[in-house]
């Protein structure tokens, strides 16, 4: 009798840990999803794609209002949810955006969201660098996130590709 009840106990425990799991995004995949959205957006600017950036942005903009973990997010609630709404409000203003311009305005405060959520929740699938135009932001300068060490300017794509320089890197 031992010896079924064992055996039936070790065949349940591991199906009961499978309905157990948290079915929810983990921090390292709901960044990894922003970032994906991020760097295809940053690129198509890059590339002076608007079409391409306004796609990338409405995914990017899905994964930041629909996500359960952005959405109730339990661990250090409060910074979060200062966090939240500065990028959805930086979301929504992108989202707005009608040329090219427009969305590359926006850009810069959707990165400074990015870079804390980066920092409050760690990321470290890949080294990133964190570049920065000082003529972006009407001579303000500005920030982006990218995968490549090489300087390719999301504020001004084609017109000042090379602007800019690594400020940072992400590992």
């Amino acid at each position: 009798m031992k010896t079924i009840l064992s055996i039936i106990i070790l065949l349940i425990l591991p199906a009961a840990s499978i309905f157990a799991q948290d079915n929810s995004h983990s921090h390292e995949e709901h960044l990894g999803k922003l970032l994906a959205s991020y760097f295809e957006m940053k690129d198509a600017l890059v590339a002076d794609d608007f079409k391409t950036a306004k796609q990338a942005l409405i995914d990017f903009t899905e994964e930041v209002k629909n996500n359960p973990e952005m959405i109730d997010h339990k661990k250090h609630a409060a910074k979060h949810a200062m966090h939240h709404s500065a990028m959805v409000s930086a979301v929504d203003i992108a989202g707005s955006s009608t040329d090219i311009k427009t969305l590359r305005d926006s850009f810069d405060e959707i990165t400074v969201e990015l870079l804390k959520a980066i920092e409050n929740q760690g990321y470290t699938d890949g080294e990133m660098y964190v570049q920065f135009c000082p003529m972006a932001d009407g001579g303000n300068g500005a920030k982006w996130i990218s995968k490549e060490k090489k300087i390719m300017n999301p504020y001004f794509g084609s017109m000042m590709l090379n602007c800019g320089s690594v400020v940072d890197t992400i590992n």
